[in-house]
Protein backbone atom coordinates (compact mmCIF):
# COMPACT_ATOMS: atom_id res chain seq x y z
CA UNK A 1 0.00 0.00 0.00
CA UNK A 2 2.92 2.59 1.01
CA UNK A 3 3.37 2.27 -3.00
CA UNK A 4 0.38 3.02 -4.44
CA UNK A 5 0.91 6.04 -2.45
CA UNK A 6 3.79 6.93 -3.85
CA UNK A 7 2.67 6.77 -6.93
CA UNK A 8 -0.45 8.34 -6.87
CA UNK A 9 1.61 11.22 -5.66
CA UNK A 10 4.12 11.52 -7.87
CA UNK A 11 1.61 11.53 -10.79
CA UNK A 12 0.22 14.73 -9.40
CA UNK A 13 3.09 16.42 -9.33
CA UNK A 14 4.42 15.49 -12.39
CA UNK A 15 1.28 16.20 -14.71
CA UNK A 16 1.91 19.89 -12.48
CA UNK A 17 5.37 19.93 -14.31
CA UNK A 18 4.09 19.22 -17.58
CA UNK A 19 1.22 21.77 -17.04
CA UNK A 20 4.00 24.43 -15.81
CA UNK A 21 6.33 23.79 -18.90
CA UNK A 22 4.05 23.88 -21.23
CA UNK A 23 2.17 26.99 -19.94
CA UNK A 24 5.86 28.83 -20.01
CA UNK A 25 6.31 27.34 -23.24
CA UNK A 26 3.17 28.54 -24.39
CA UNK A 27 3.76 32.13 -23.30
CA UNK A 28 7.33 32.20 -24.39
CA UNK A 29 6.25 31.14 -28.06
CA UNK A 30 3.39 34.35 -27.84
CA UNK A 31 5.73 36.53 -26.44
CA UNK A 32 8.68 35.64 -29.29
CA UNK A 33 6.11 35.92 -32.26
CA UNK A 34 5.03 39.37 -30.72
CA UNK A 35 8.31 40.33 -30.09
CA UNK A 36 8.76 39.62 -33.97
CA UNK A 37 5.97 41.36 -35.44
CA UNK A 38 6.36 44.68 -33.69
CA UNK A 39 10.55 44.26 -35.08
CA UNK A 40 8.88 43.21 -38.69
CA UNK A 41 6.62 46.33 -38.59
CA UNK A 42 9.33 49.13 -37.06
CA UNK A 43 12.09 47.97 -39.19
CA UNK A 44 11.11 45.70 -41.77
CA UNK A 45 8.43 47.72 -43.36
CA UNK A 46 9.14 50.38 -45.61
CA UNK A 47 7.17 54.14 -45.78
CA UNK A 48 7.82 54.58 -49.40
CA UNK A 49 4.47 53.13 -50.41
CA UNK A 50 2.69 55.44 -48.44
CA UNK A 51 4.51 57.84 -49.35
CA UNK A 52 3.40 57.06 -53.19
CA UNK A 53 -0.15 57.10 -51.94
CA UNK A 54 -0.03 60.23 -51.65
CA UNK A 55 1.11 62.05 -54.55
CA UNK A 56 -1.10 59.29 -56.72
CA UNK A 57 -3.88 61.15 -55.06
CA UNK A 58 -2.67 64.82 -55.47
CA UNK A 59 -1.92 63.74 -59.44
CA UNK A 60 -5.58 63.00 -59.97
CA UNK A 61 -7.27 66.08 -59.93
CA UNK A 62 -10.74 66.50 -60.96
CA UNK A 63 -11.72 66.88 -64.45
CA UNK A 64 -12.21 70.51 -65.94
CA UNK A 65 -14.44 70.98 -69.18
CA UNK A 66 -14.19 73.79 -71.57
CA UNK A 67 -16.85 73.73 -74.20
CA UNK A 68 -15.93 75.51 -77.19
CA UNK A 69 -18.40 77.76 -79.07
CA UNK A 70 -19.78 77.61 -81.37
CA UNK A 71 -20.61 74.44 -82.66
CA UNK A 72 -18.82 73.28 -85.43
CA UNK A 73 -20.81 73.16 -88.79
CA UNK A 74 -19.14 71.28 -92.07
CA UNK A 75 -20.45 70.67 -95.46
CA UNK A 76 -19.50 67.57 -97.43
CA UNK A 77 -20.45 67.17 -101.12
CA UNK A 78 -21.60 63.55 -101.34
CA UNK A 79 -22.38 62.80 -104.95
CA UNK A 80 -25.00 65.54 -105.95
CA UNK A 81 -25.80 66.07 -102.67
CA UNK A 82 -25.14 68.07 -100.07
CA UNK A 83 -24.05 66.89 -96.46
CA UNK A 84 -23.94 68.63 -93.02
CA UNK A 85 -21.95 67.44 -89.94
CA UNK A 86 -22.74 69.59 -87.47
CA UNK A 87 -20.37 68.38 -83.86
CA UNK A 88 -20.82 69.96 -80.60
CA UNK A 89 -17.07 69.59 -78.36
CA UNK A 90 -15.84 70.21 -75.31
CA UNK A 91 -12.47 69.11 -73.84
CA UNK A 92 -11.37 67.67 -70.77
CA UNK A 93 -8.20 68.55 -68.56
CA UNK A 94 -7.30 68.63 -65.12
CA UNK A 95 -4.91 71.54 -64.80
CA UNK A 96 -6.36 74.74 -64.48
CA UNK A 97 -3.52 76.53 -65.66
CA UNK A 98 -4.08 74.75 -68.80
CA UNK A 99 -7.98 75.42 -68.77
CA UNK A 100 -7.28 79.06 -69.16
CA UNK A 101 -4.41 78.80 -71.96
CA UNK A 102 -6.69 76.68 -74.05
CA UNK A 103 -9.37 79.82 -73.41
CA UNK A 104 -6.83 81.99 -74.55
CA UNK A 105 -6.11 79.83 -77.97
CA UNK A 106 -9.42 79.47 -78.65
CA UNK A 107 -9.53 81.00 -81.97
CA UNK A 108 -6.15 78.80 -82.86
CA UNK A 109 -8.64 75.30 -81.58
CA UNK A 110 -11.60 76.09 -83.72
CA UNK A 111 -9.57 76.67 -86.65
CA UNK A 112 -7.60 73.40 -86.46
CA UNK A 113 -10.51 71.52 -85.68
CA UNK A 114 -12.64 72.83 -88.74
CA UNK A 115 -9.57 72.06 -91.12
CA UNK A 116 -9.63 68.45 -89.53
CA UNK A 117 -13.50 67.93 -89.75
CA UNK A 118 -13.68 69.38 -93.47
CA UNK A 119 -10.96 66.59 -94.22
CA UNK A 120 -12.96 63.66 -93.46
CA UNK A 121 -15.26 61.22 -95.11
CA UNK A 122 -19.13 61.69 -94.91
CA UNK A 123 -20.08 58.28 -95.34
CA UNK A 124 -17.00 57.11 -93.11
CA UNK A 125 -18.11 59.04 -90.04
CA UNK A 126 -21.30 57.43 -90.70
CA UNK A 127 -20.22 54.09 -88.81
CA UNK A 128 -19.72 54.15 -84.99
CA UNK A 129 -15.62 53.26 -85.56
CA UNK A 130 -16.11 56.41 -87.72
CA UNK A 131 -17.22 58.52 -85.23
CA UNK A 132 -14.40 57.24 -82.68
CA UNK A 133 -11.51 57.83 -85.28
CA UNK A 134 -12.54 61.14 -85.65
CA UNK A 135 -12.66 61.43 -81.92
CA UNK A 136 -8.97 60.46 -81.69
CA UNK A 137 -8.27 62.52 -84.66
CA UNK A 138 -9.28 65.90 -82.42
CA UNK A 139 -7.46 64.77 -79.59
CA UNK A 140 -4.19 64.78 -82.08
CA UNK A 141 -5.02 67.97 -83.51
CA UNK A 142 -5.77 69.47 -80.12
CA UNK A 143 -2.83 68.52 -78.81
CA UNK A 144 -0.61 69.21 -81.55
CA UNK A 145 -2.46 73.28 -80.89
CA UNK A 146 -1.41 72.87 -77.28
CA UNK A 147 2.27 71.57 -78.01
CA UNK A 148 2.89 74.80 -80.94
CA UNK A 149 0.97 77.12 -78.85
CA UNK A 150 1.34 76.23 -75.22
CA UNK A 151 4.02 74.66 -75.03
CA UNK A 152 3.61 71.60 -71.92
CA UNK A 153 0.56 70.00 -70.58
CA UNK A 154 -1.91 68.03 -72.54
CA UNK A 155 -5.84 67.62 -73.35
CA UNK A 156 -6.73 64.19 -71.50
CA UNK A 157 -10.02 63.51 -73.61
CA UNK A 158 -11.89 64.85 -76.75
CA UNK A 159 -15.58 64.65 -75.63
CA UNK A 160 -18.17 65.26 -78.69
CA UNK A 161 -21.09 66.27 -76.66
CA UNK A 162 -23.51 66.38 -79.87
CA UNK A 163 -23.12 65.01 -83.77
CA UNK A 164 -25.92 65.91 -86.56
CA UNK A 165 -24.95 64.52 -89.79
CA UNK A 166 -27.43 65.25 -92.53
Amino acid sequence: MADEQDIDMSDPQQSGKKRLFMVIGVVALVSLLSIGGVLFLVLGGEDEPAEEAVPEQEAKRPALYMEIQPAFVVTYKVGMRQRYLQVYVSLMVRDPVLLEALKNNNPALQSALLQMFGEQDFNELKTPEGKDKLRSLALEVVNKVVADNIGEGSVEKVLFTNIVMQ
